[in-house]
């Protein structure tokens, strides 16, 4: 029981730590509102029930894509999407695609032609985000859904949902303890 209470409180630990430095980039972006928070929150629940990637994560890379690729509130669920099918279709982790993401919103394309994927600069120069978003989903569209539905997937997910009742755990334990 001792082992479990500090693992809840440690789920409910990482969940905030993800949710503070999200806060942070968006009030460094300018554009932070509760409402934009809780808009992000619903978000990274979202992504956790359609692919294999926990809501922590998915925060924690949406606090990346607003600091690395300046992504706007409008292009984050894009954003996201394109990064989690690009992780899913390489089988690389979600950071790096995530990374690799935010690089190219911010126009720094070269990274994606390691990994195949090419991006016109002039295309990219009219088109931007949209375009960057574009050749991403020609390529990997669906990759991170279709992951979720095998069985690997769907024991993630399962495991993703364990870990959201021990936050909540965790937050009642840290809730009872913080006073002391």
């Amino acid at each position: 029981i001792v082992q479990f209470g500090i693992e809840a409180v440690k789920s409910y630990s990482e969940q905030e730590d993800a949710l503070v430095r999200l806060s942070a980039a968006l009030r460094a972006q300018g554009t932070f509102t509760p409402a934009l928070a809780d808009q992000y929150a619903a978000l990274s629940a979202k992504f956790q029930q359609t692919t294999i990637y926990a809501d922590e994560l998915t925060v924690e890379m949406m606090a990346l894509l607003t600091q690395v690729g300046n992504v706007m509130p409008a292009e984050m669920d894009g954003a996201l999407t394109a990064a989690t099918n690009l992780a899913s279709g390489l089988g690389i982790d979600l950071r790096t695609a995530t990374m690799l993401v935010g690089k190219a919103f911010a126009g720094e394309v070269g990274t994606l032609k390691r990994y195949g994927i090419v991006i016109d600069e002039n295309t990219l120069k009219t088109g931007g985000a949209t375009a960057v978003l574009k050749a991403l989903n020609d390529q990997f569209g669906g990759q991170a859904a279709a992951q979720a539905a095998t069985y690997s997937g769907q024991v993630a997910q399962l495991s993703n949902a364990w870990d959201d009742f021990k936050e909540v755990v965790g937050k009642v334990l840290v809730d009872i303890l913080q006073p002391m």
